[in-house]
Parts: C-alpha cells; structure tokens; sequence
C-alpha cells in the first residue's frame, strides 16, 4: 500500500464483511488512520458484503446487508472522524440511497441500466492463473475468463460482448420490472452461478 501511494498508484482496499469479522472493523478504521491512509490523496477503503451467489452456501457468517450496515452507521454515529476511511460503494443499492437522500452528498439519481463495472466493461481482473475476467469474483474459474495475459496478453471479444451487451434494456426479467432501473439488473456473476447465463436479471 506505501509503495503504491508513494508512486501516486490510486489504490481500493476491499474488505469483505460477514459476521465473522464485522466486530473488528473499528480497529481496521483506526489502523488506517494510524498509517496515515485514511483520507489520502489516490487511497479508499471499500466496504463490501460477503455473498452467496446461489444461496446454498453452508458459511455461518454471511449476513444481509442491512444487518451488516447497522454496525458500520453504529461506529459512523459514535466516531465520526472514522467516516473518510470507509467507503460503501459497493453495497450498491444502500449507497445508491445515500447519494440521494444524505444531505451534502452528490445525488447519482439517474437511471441504473448496469448492476457493476463488469457490464459497462469498466473493469478486468488478472487472475493468478494467467487469465483476465471481468468480474473479481469470478477469478479463478476459467469458463468465466475474457482473455489471457501470461503467456501473452490476448482478450477474446466474443465472451467480452457477453458482458458488455448486459443491461435492463437487453434482460427479459427486467422488461416488466418497476425497479429495474434501480438494480441494474443484479449480478452478472450471480446470474452465471444460477442460470449458466447472463442473459438473466437476479
């Protein structure tokens, strides 16, 4: 992380919340005020939930979202100094709600025709194994890969299109839906876990 600011690198540490280790996240907070990198310049703090994409995960500690923010606006309330070093951008519709209704805060109320940056091609992931995907989280699973980078850097356009193509406008499940606008239509990831497709709204 030092090398990486030093070098001017913008840099997103993820945590992955669950019951298991919600309880340390005032020590993280202030560990990285004690470092010096909570409210530096190129450096944040992403807060993201633990997920079960086919909700038939045996994991005792997965928790919904909405039990896992009463903690975090628990220590937000009780040390708000703390608020710069966490970021909850990726509890996506929760911040969708705070943009609009926290006072002061940028609104992004425009319509959500992408669930991530993995539809809007915004993002690749290079997986230990050689391969490049879009999603983070399916790192690791070849038939999720969009290309290779080792040993030679090389995208495959076909499966990048997949992604690239997903969208409300394009989802069967979305056409009829009154807050498809407000999802984006789910998890690209999760609908390849349930469905073997991205053709899906989840």
């Amino acid at each position: 992380v030092e090398a990486c600011l030093e070098a001017e690198l913008p840099l997103s540490l993820r945590v992955n919340l669950d019951a298991h280790n919600i309880g340390s996240l005032e020590a993280l907070a202030d560990f990285l005020r004690d470092r010096g990198w909570a409210g530096r310049k190129g450096f944040r703090c992403q807060l993201a939930p633990v997920t079960d994409h086919l909700g038939t995960s045996r994991y005792p500690f997965t928790m919904r979202e909405d039990e896992l923010v009463e903690p975090v606006l628990a220590l937000w309330r009780r040390r708000p100094e703390l608020k710069q070093a966490l970021d909850f951008r990726l509890f996506r519709v929760l911040d969708h709600l705070i943009s609009v209704i926290e006072p002061g805060r940028p609104s992004r109320t425009l319509p959500r025709f992408h669930y991530c940056e993995a539809d809007r091609g915004d993002i690749l992931a290079f997986g230990p194994d050689g391969l490049i995907y879009v999603c983070p989280e399916s790192a690791g699973t070849a038939r999720y890969a969009v290309g290779t980078y080792s040993p030679r850097y090389r995208l495959w356009p076909r499966r990048l299109r997949k992604w690239e193509a997903r969208s409300v406008l394009a989802l069967p499940e979305c056409q009829s839906c009154n807050i498809a606008t407000f999802c984006g239509g789910g998890c690209g990831y999760a609908a390849l876990r349930r469905f073997g497709s991205l053709h899906h709204g989840v």
